[in-house]
């Protein structure tokens, strides 16, 4: 139950950051989706009913605060958390280069989502858009997962080298082994 409050609760300070803070800090189209990456990071870590709750609870709270239609994001998020899920039960999920192909997988499979689910939320006229934006948005955001892997190892070795955070593991190797 701690894991679930502690995950909600970046989910939360992820949201007020994605919604509030980044628009001030940073130009509209630079707008990396960190609730993306944290449904990405519980593809990976999480099991499946856990995840799967995490993921459509983090979407719709996203809904709450900024979607036209209630319940499209946490339908999305619902999706990518299965399908993602589903795609890594044979691959090494300690892997940080996994967990970066995977958001950039996530990114395109949201805009297709978003195209897919348009149809039913009259998206329909930001087709061309969405398409346009997918590989932008997905580089995007895999920079912003790179340096939030980057800034957790910092933060693991400097104040707490002996806590163990699911999925990346391989930090706690490299402290050791160095």
């Amino acid at each position: 139950m701690t894991r679930v409050l502690l995950l909600f609760t970046v989910a939360l300070f992820f949201l007020l950051s994605q919604t509030t803070l980044l628009p001030m800090l940073l130009p509209h189209y630079f707008k990396p989706e960190l609730l993306l990456l944290l449904v990405v990071y519980l593809c990976l870590t999480e099991e499946v009913v856990r995840g799967a709750c995490l993921a459509w609870g983090i979407g719709l709270l996203l809904d709450s605060c900024g979607g036209t239609h209630f319940g499209l994001h946490a339908t999305i998020y619902l999706s990518i958390f299965i399908i993602g899920r589903s795609s890594v039960q044979a691959l090494n999920t300690e892997s940080p280069l996994l967990l970066l192909v995977m958001v950039f997988c996530a990114s395109l499979l949201q805009s297709g989502l978003l195209i897919l689910f348009g149809i039913f939320a009259d998206l329909q006229r930001l087709f061309p858009l969405l398409l346009q934006r997918a590989t932008f948005q997905g580089s995007i955001n895999v920079l912003t997962a790179f340096m939030l892997i980057t800034l957790i190892a910092a933060l693991q070795r400097r104040f707490s080298p002996r806590l163990v955070i699911p999925g990346f593991a391989h930090l706690r190797t490299e402290i050791h082994g160095a």
